[in-house]
């Protein structure tokens, strides 16, 4: 939990106000452990089957809700599925190392072989 601008804020009210947009079926938000200054959560959405969830709608309503100062913050990630482990926790490993490869002006899409359930690969496009 943060306190920003005198706004409690922790990473399951960013999740359940992401979940209410009609295309994310799941939404895994997180703050990074790296200690940097900009305190940054990551926020990785996954779409119900057939749809798509776009970055910019996923931000307004982050901002509509908690304000500028905390929606800017949000590093919104639109994935196929988010990375679990095999217990069914969030892999918040496997999405650092993610995050660490693939720059921050992108959305990307995390791809998965669903018989191994790895990361088959990640695709990227520009904003």
């Amino acid at each position: 939990v943060a306190v920003i601008d005198g706004v409690y804020i922790s990473p399951t009210k960013i999740e359940e106000i992401l979940c209410w947009l009609p295309d994310v079926r799941y939404a895994a938000a997180y703050a990074p452990g790296n200690g940097s200054p900009g305190y940054t959560w990551n926020a990785l959405v996954e779409p119900w089957a057939g749809r798509h969830v776009e970055g910019a709608r996923s931000a307004s309503i982050l901002e509509s809700v908690f304000g500028t100062s905390i929606s800017s913050r949000v590093h919104i990630i639109a994935v196929d599925r988010v990375p679990q482990t095999e217990q069914g926790k969030v892999d918040r490993m496997a999405i650092e190392a993610f995050l660490q490869d693939e720059p921050r002006n992108r959305t990307s899409r995390i791809e998965f072989d669903t018989e191994s359930r790895r990361q088959r690969s990640v695709v990227g496009a520009s904003l």
